[in-house]
């Protein structure tokens, strides 16, 4: 059978996963059911984030030999989790009564409480990484908040593209830390429901150190004036989408943040729009960053241009990998979360039979 928990004090993670089938040997895995990674659903409502921890049909089925040499007799007092040999067997558990502080990162089994939620195939432990060894990357902490304040910048009425498109910014409150990843484009001239900001610890954020000029919408007739532009990264860091300007004028290197490449994933991507039909002086084409399978990965729902109608290189496509996002906010203001909210931002689940 297929299980889900639910913890509805926290943002909401259903973790699907294959339960020992009574009916085979431990240990063995029917072969009508293989569920190959761990299906998450993210449904925002609250301020944290937490997975549940590995099932206990499939814990200790094969150990991991890397796992490190923790003395037990070490734990705090305060360290009670339901089921203690649990506790340094291999297995990085991210449920919170085993990956903590008083019982240390589940007996040195997990990257910490910030990097513990890895995907793992059913067959396989968690990868394992000892808390001594861990990067200042791993520690740092990143937070992602959804929220409906948004403002428009551009839309592309009388172009004459075949298809429409607008921009849209999130408005920063960068006084409490919260920045854009870039902005928001629209196959349409409607406004997206949801943006998305980020807050880093450390050096996980970083200005552009210029733009590039990428397209501009001269000779297209169009009622506003617009220039695309591509943030210019510091070597180590990612630029997740472009920026739109109203006019000609290049961008302000404090409106967006570029993120270290240490909490990205590679990612597939998704048509949004091109000019088409314009008589723009330059081409354009939009796309959109999109998780590829079977990762855990969250899209900042921004674009990325190139400047004729084939799409962009691929390599500049990135997402948030959920293993380093300590949390996520949903503004209290915010509309209630519907299905189009949900195809934009939860991790897709992949079911194998």
């Amino acid at each position: 059978m297929i299980s889900q928990y639910i913890d509805f004090k926290k943002i909401d993670i259903i973790s699907l996963h294959l339960q020992e089938n009574k009916s085979t040997p431990k240990n063995t895995t029917n072969p009508k059911m293989i569920l190959h990674n761990t299906l998450l659903l993210c449904l925002i409502q609250s301020t944290t984030s937490t997975i549940l921890g590995k099932p206990s049909s499939l814990r200790g089925s094969q150990k991991d030999e890397t796992v490190a040499n923790f003395d037990k007799r070490t734990l705090s007092q305060s360290c009670n989790p339901p089921i203690a040999h649990w506790i340094g067997d291999g297995w990085c558990d991210p449920d919170e009564r085993y990956n903590n502080e008083a019982c240390g990162y589940d007996g040195g089994d997990c990257c910490a409480k910030t990097c513990a939620h890895t995907i793992y195939d059913c067959s396989q432990p968690f990868d394992y990484k000892d808390p001594s060894t861990l990067s200042d990357s791993c520690n740092a902490k990143l937070e992602v908040k959804f929220s409906n304040s948004i403002t428009f910048v551009y839309k592309d009425s009388g172009t004459g593209a075949n298809s429409d498109f607008s921009a849209w910014r999130p408005v920063e409150t960068s006084s409490n830390g919260w920045y854009r990843l870039g902005d928001v484009g629209m196959s349409s001239w409607g406004a997206p429901k949801t943006a998305l900001l980020v807050k880093g610890d450390s050096d996980i954020l970083t200005k552009p150190i210029d733009y590039n000029l990428i397209w501009k919408d001269t000779g297209s007739g169009g009622h506003m004036d617009a220039s695309f532009w591509e943030p210019i990264p510091a070597d180590g860091y990612s630029c997740l989408g472009h920026v739109v300007q109203p006019n000609y004028s290049k961008p302000s290197t404090d409106l967006i943040r570029c993120v270290k490449e240490d909490f990205l994933q590679a990612a597939d991507r998704t048509w949004v729009w091109d000019d088409k039909g314009s008589g723009a002086d330059w081409d354009a084409s939009v796309y959109q960053a999109t998780p590829n399978e079977n990762t855990a990965a969250l899209a900042a729902n921004t674009f990325i241009t190139a400047r004729s109608h084939n799409p962009p290189d691929i390599s500049k496509f990135k997402v948030l990998g959920w293993k380093c996002i300590e949390g996520v906010v949903y503004n209290a203001d915010a509309q209630t979360v519907d299905i189009e909210i949900a195809q934009q931002y939860a991790p897709k689940i992949y079911l194998h039979f």
